[in-house]
């Protein structure tokens, strides 16, 4: 079980061509707009292990199998098998220009002659019995200077119990060589490599991107995480913080989009699942506690019209009335299915004739652990559009768009399934499990080439078996929501009302601690801010000691906040306004509405290094 933010960034695909040394120099300083390109030689490459770490970042993201392109920003990742007929000594003596000349060259597959060549490595192991990674903070790199918790320090790649890891290469480097070791693999060997070559500087990582991201994010983690939920389990995300510190320290005019919207330090998204008849009437104690507190949150609400081995047939005119209810006191509804079955992961995709009137799902069998069993005349599309169906005719005013599974078992189809029928977000993964508490983009059928357009948030914190009662827990949940907040993490939570008094009572205590450092509120509401960021575009143009900026949002956005590496003096903005925070580092945006782009003018600092945004 697990899932992944949606990658908006310009991409460019056309085929390698080469450029005379003699413009490599001038691609390191090359005009706006100023970006991270992702590169991919192989025809057969998608990037979108490195594509999703940087636009997950808010870092500005061309994805390109031009060589030509790639060269003309300040940061390229190449990513991907580079075998020796494009790793050629032209191409390798291109490289090393571009990097003398400023640029600085991340490589995630260090198996080519001519990237060794460059970065002083004498030989590789491949594995898939390594660990864990353990990064070396006094190495003095920028790129790991903020990593502060143990958990980013030592990150997981696999589950040594069961003997099952990711492939990995395994670094030594060459006697006599002037690269450093950043980090280093459970058995020694080096995991990532540095060296400069004139004013810029090669890294190669043993761990490729997709490996280190998109597997995780794509349920194929391998059990590597330390946690399900109710933890902090960072190892999918720190690859992607590393990469943006490194943008911020050496790109002059680097900006990036924070994840979280008003200057906030994060954001706690409050989510219930209404899979049980006594739930259906707690709602309204919820809403009311909600809507007094002046916050909303997200009901997944299961329609279920049979009486089964599981419940009830609780979805009925009362139920209706309820929901309508809650919607009004600003309550957000989406769907937990219509049987809540734990055969999902079998389902057939259906026909699409399902309707209310005719689909009536039967759970007949079902294991003590929920594992398995045996549903009758249940189909994907049914569960997703029959269960949509009935909720919005609760209320003119509903359009569920936000899915959550039962025992939150994945289908291969559902993220199809789900974009046919108008939905955009889903929350059927632990955080632990997928090793982000960031939103990402989900990939169709759980693979590697194809994007979906469904963006998918992991659960943090739940109550869980052995975590009910809830509040005595509170120091826990606590500590993890700080945790979240160092890195301006998204704190999904999963409480079911079928008690008042306990879990009331630890989501309002939740609450409290997270206000009013971060953001509070539904799922929906949130996702709203995500996609408009994932859509937002910022050009730039630096002359001086001076930056301008052009930002766009298709469909408009507020409360956008840009993170600069340093303290920066805003000069103008039109068409929106500006708030500088934390000592002028960062800069919280008013409205950019949708047709007309924002301007801002900032002044530069004359030094440079990323510090990750505080409380």
């Amino acid at each position: 079980m697990n899932r992944i933010v949606r990658a908006a960034a310009a991409a460019i695909v056309t085929c390698c061509s080469l450029v005379a040394p003699s413009a490599l120099r001038a691609s390191v300083s090359a005009p706006p707009p100023l970006a991270v390109a992702v590169f991919a030689s192989d025809p057969q490459e998608y990037g979108f292990g490195a594509r999703h770490a940087v636009a997950q970042m808010g870092i500005p993201l061309v994805f390109t199998r031009d060589l030509n392109a790639a060269l003309r920003q300040p940061m390229v990742i190449m990513t991907g098998a580079t075998d020796g007929n494009f790793m050629s000594d032209n191409v390798t003596a291109r490289l090393k220009q571009y990097i003398e000349s400023g640029g600085v060259l991340v490589v995630d597959d260090g198996e080519s002659a001519g990237v060794q060549q460059l970065a002083g490595i004498a030989n590789l192991t491949p594995s898939e019995h390594r660990y864990s990674l353990h990064y070396s903070l006094g190495s003095g790199d920028p790129g790991l200077q903020n990593l502060r918790l143990a958990a980013e320090q030592t990150i997981m790649l696999g589950n040594k119990s069961e003997g099952l890891a990711d492939l990995t290469q395994g670094y030594t480097l060459a006697k006599g060589t002037d690269a450093q070791t950043l980090a280093t693999f459970d058995d020694g060997s080096v995991a990532l490599v540095s060296r400069r070559i004139g004013a810029g500087r090669i890294y190669v990582t043993g761990l490729a991107y997709y490996d280190a991201v998109l597997r995780p994010q794509d349920d194929q983690a391998l059990d590597a995480g330390r946690v399900y939920d109710n933890g902090f389990e960072p190892s999918a995300d720190v690859p992607q913080f590393i990469l943006r510190d490194w943008y911020l320290a050496f790109v002059r005019g680097a900006v990036v989009t924070d994840p979280t919207p008003d200057g906030l330090s994060g954001a706690l998204l409050i989510t219930h699942d209404i899979d049980y008849s006594k739930s259906v009437t707690n709602m309204l104690a919820y809403g009311r506690a909600e809507h007094a507190q002046h916050f909303t949150a997200t009901y997944f609400i299961q329609a279920k019209t049979v009486r089964d081995i599981e419940d009830n047939a609780f979805f009925n005119a009362q139920a209706k009335q309820i929901i309508s209810t809650v919607f009004e006191e600003g309550g957000d509804i989406a769907s937990h299915t219509v049987a809540h079955a734990p055969d999902w992961r079998t389902f057939p995709v259906g026909t699409g004739k399902e309707s209310p009137s005719t689909y009536h799902p039967f759970v007949k069998v079902m294991a003590p652990d929920h594992s398995h069993g045996l549903t009758l005349g249940a189909s994907v599309t049914g569960e997703v559009l029959v269960s949509k169906e009935r909720l919005d005719s609760c209320n003119p005013r509903i359009d569920v768009d936000a899915l959550r599974t039962g025992y939150l078992l994945i289908n291969k189809a559902q993220w199809t399934v789900m974009e046919r029928y108008g939905y955009r977000f889903d929350s059927s993964y632990g955080a632990g499990e997928v090793m982000t508490a960031f939103p990402y983009a989900a990939m169709e059928a759980q693979g590697g080439t194809v994007e979906s357009q469904i963006v998918e948030f992991p659960i943090v914190i739940a109550d869980a078996d052995n975590w009910v009662p809830m509040y005595p827990h509170m120091p826990a949940f606590d500590r993890i929501l700080d945790q979240e907040s160092q890195v301006h993490g998204v704190v999904t939570t999963l409480i079911h009302p079928d008690v008042v008094a306990d879990k009331l009572q630890t989501e309002l205590a939740l609450v409290a601690h997270a206000r009013p450092a971060m953001w509070v509120g539904d799922l929906d509401t949130y996702g709203d801010f995500w996609n408009a960021r994932a859509r937002t575009t910022m050009t730039t143009a630096v002359s001086g000691d001076r930056e301008t900026l052009t930002i766009a949002a298709p469909h408009g956005i507020d409360g956008l906040t840009l993170d600069f590496p340093a303290a920066v003096e805003v000069v103008s903005a039109t068409n929106t306004t500006t708030r500088p925070i934390r000592g002028g580092a960062a800069v919280v945006l008013g409205p950019i509405a949708a047709g007309q782009p924002a301007t801002l003018v900032v002044t530069l600092p004359s030094k440079q290094s990323p510090v990750r945004p505080s409380i």
